[in-house]
């Protein structure tokens, strides 16, 4: 009789657990559709154990996003012990190319100097530089030898064929990078609990994700003082015909009442500004708060 009960009563929990879920998923499904945009989600809780998509399996465009996986390439190869974080690089005029996205272009513009691996890692992730990040795309390799090592720890869905340069040359050219939502989510949450990294690198990589400063209008806007958030962001440019294709935000959130959870949001195929594309990804990130304060 106990056990009878005991079932009952689990399953009941699970019913209610279920039902608030697609609560959630109503208020993201109608954000999204008020947009009308293509907007892919995907959430996971490590607290709850909750998953939640739309548009999960769907790909899209990353733009910057891969620069979060570019530098989990280059942290493998800092445990492996093929290079040093600390190790310094010449960066010559001809590696700063014009016409980008490059604080640190802007503060060497004649080039010739040294810097670390771990402060091209700095501008990378928390700055989105990217002539910081092709420079880290070739010391990793190639982007070959980066879709490798995604390869190796069994990611599916991410494909990576393209540095930032190439990127810009031709309009076709960015949608080759691309991922999943649930990919997204996926990799985040590997990076706990299948102990990719050293503790070292680990620590840098949570760093460097919590500094961030772009994006300040996406996932962590609307979030309460006192939230962690280590993300990422992505951001195309406009077509001639008014059509953004990516603003994108990756995060892992805790919040100060212990809940930790992945949230993954690409916005695509839109035909709204900067901002209103930029209050999807945080009228999102406040829905799931609202659904785990």
């Amino acid at each position: 009789m106990r056990y009878i009960i005991l079932t009952l009563l689990i399953f009941l929990t699970t019913l209610k657990i279920n039902s608030q879920t697609e609560n959630l998923r109503d208020d993201i499904n109608k954000i999204i559709s008020e947009s009308g945009t293509r907007t892919g989600v995907s959430l996971y809780s490590f607290t709850t154990g909750d998953t939640l998509s739309i548009r999960g399996d769907e790909f899209f465009p990353m733009q910057s996003v891969f620069k979060f996986h570019i530098a989990l390439a280059i942290l493998n190869m800092a445990d492996r012990k093929e290079l040093k974080l600390s190790d310094e690089i010449f960066i010559d005029k001809s590696d700063l190319h014009e016409n980008t996205w490059s604080p640190m272009r802007d503060k060497n513009p004649d080039g010739n100097f040294n810097i670390s691996i771990a402060k091209l890692l700095e501008y990378s992730v928390s700055l989105s530089d990217n002539n910081a990040c092709d420079i880290l795309i070739r010391i990793a390799g190639g982007t070959e030898k980066i879709q490798e090592y995604f390869d190796g720890i069994k990611l599916e869905n991410f494909y990576i064929v393209a540095s930032e340069y190439e990127m810009h040359k031709e309009w076709e050219i960015q949608f080759r990078n691309k991922t999943t939502p649930k990919a997204s989510t996926e990799i985040i949450k590997k990076i706990y609990t299948d102990n990719l990294f050293s503790k070292e690198s680990f620590d840098f990589l949570y760093k460097i994700m919590t500094e961030s400063q772009t994006g300040q209008k996406r996932i962590k806007e609307k979030l309460p003082v006192g939230t962690i958030i280590a993300h990422k962001t992505g951001t195309s440019g406009k077509s001639a015909e008014g059509l953004i294709v990516a603003v994108n935000d990756i995060a892992f959130i805790s919040l100060t009442n212990g809940q930790k959870y992945i949230l993954s949001v690409y916005v695509s195929d839109s035909k709204l500004d900067y901002p209103e594309n930029e209050k999807i990804i945080s009228d999102i990130s406040k829905a799931v708060f609202e659904y785990y304060k």
